[in-house]
């Protein structure tokens, strides 16, 4: 586990990859304590910094898939952050899906560390997206005081599966975790062709399924998050698509329930389905300023 002393120590070079007019776009990387290599992406404001905002993405996916959400954001002083997973993107790692969480969340841990020392001033929230909930409220549990507030947009905790094929993924898992069980239809992450199309020929992204081994480490992280959730009292900010096919709307009103915090919302955007931060206009920008205005309301300077 990587801890904040090991995080410290370090001070990555950051590349200009993109100038712009309000913010630019930087490029970076820390040492994971596996010694890998992640791949960061940093959205910083020219304007005065007002907070600082973490993305995680979802299963598949990268960082600069959130490049619009988090360059709408930086236009109004919040400066952005993000990595791409171990194994995902451009990080280096074994090119298929960790089956211990604990690596992903570590390096969220490490990551914001790294953040914290060069920003120790500024109120710091984390956005979630798909399984990055899941990370995010992972990383809660085991420090509670990481950030200021966090906003999970289609999360999961409670998935439609019951005990038979529960039992059955157990015994496939057993035999065999790398068979790929399922194929992700990407059809399902938004009403938006155009982005479904990016998506699916990004080079980036993950597109060889979902593996036994995964979905049944997904439940059994699941498992074991979901009966803490009460010893989480961080604001929350919780949206879920109407229409998302992929994870129940009811998730986002379990985890509303079940979490102590005194300032909790839940957010459901009709039609729209699980990634709404890549849906149609004008639901997609709706999203992002209430995002906005959620994390900047609660930006208190240190």
């Amino acid at each position: 586990m990587a801890t904040s002393e090991y995080s410290s120590k370090q001070d990555p070079k950051l590349d200009i990859l993109v100038p712009g007019p309000h913010h630019d776009l930087l490029a970076g990387s820390f040492i994971n304590a596996s010694g890998l290599k992640i791949n960061t992406r940093y959205w910083q404001p020219k304007s005065e910094i007002r907070a600082l905002v973490g993305i995680l993405h979802g299963y598949a996916a990268h960082c600069m898939r959130y490049d619009k959400v988090a360059t709408s954001l930086a236009e109004d002083g919040i400066f952005c952050f993000g990595h791409d997973y171990q194994g995902m993107g451009e990080s280096e790692g074994e090119r298929v899906p960790a089956l211990d969480y604990t690596v992903y969340t570590a390096d969220i841990i490490q990551h914001i560390a790294l953040i914290r020392s060069k920003y120790p001033s500024f109120p710091l929230f984390l956005v979630g997206q798909s399984i990055g909930c899941l990370l995010i409220l992972m990383c809660l549990l085991e420090r509670g005081d990481l950030c200021q507030g966090v906003i999970l947009l289609g999360a999961c905790i409670k998935p439609a599966v019951g005990w038979a094929p529960r039992l059955l993924l157990s015994c496939a898992n057993y035999l065999a975790p790398g068979y790929s069980l399922i194929g992700s239809d990407s059809r399902s992450l938004s009403r938006d062709q155009e982005e479904v199309r990016k998506y699916q020929e990004d080079p980036l992204a993950w597109n060889s399924g979902l593996s036994i081994g995964f979905i049944h480490s997904f439940f059994s992280h699941i498992d074991m998050v979901r009966p803490r959730l009460g010893e989480i009292t961080t604001p929350t900010l919780l949206y879920h698509g109407g229409s998302d096919t992929t994870v129940s709307p009811d998730n986002a009103h379990v985890i509303h329930e079940a979490i102590s915090s005194s300032d909790k919302e839940v957010r459901v955007i009709p039609l729209c389905l699980h990634s709404l931060l890549h849906e149609l206009e004008p639901e997609r920008s709706n999203v992002v300023n209430g995002i906005r205005k959620w994390v900047l309301d609660r930006a208190v300077t240190k």
